[in-house]
């Protein structure tokens, strides 16, 4: 995200959403970051840090 648009919720509110919908379609989210601020976030809500899948960074499971 964009640093102008940090530190006013949006990341929340677009987190809630994706896992509301991951919830009801996916077994797993995966994903790569590459700053601290984001591993932050990520792990504030329960992702993993991990290399089991190639590229990845973080994974969360859902199911």
């Amino acid at each position: 995200m964009a640093n102008s648009y940090r530190r006013r919720g949006l990341g929340i509110q677009l987190m809630d959403h994706i896992l509301s919908y991951a919830k009801e379609h996916f077994a797993l989210i995966v994903l790569h970051t590459d700053t601290e601020q984001a591993d932050c976030f990520y792990r504030a809500y329960g992702f993993k840090k991990t290399c089991l899948f190639p590229g990845s960074t973080h994974v969360l499971f859902i199911k």
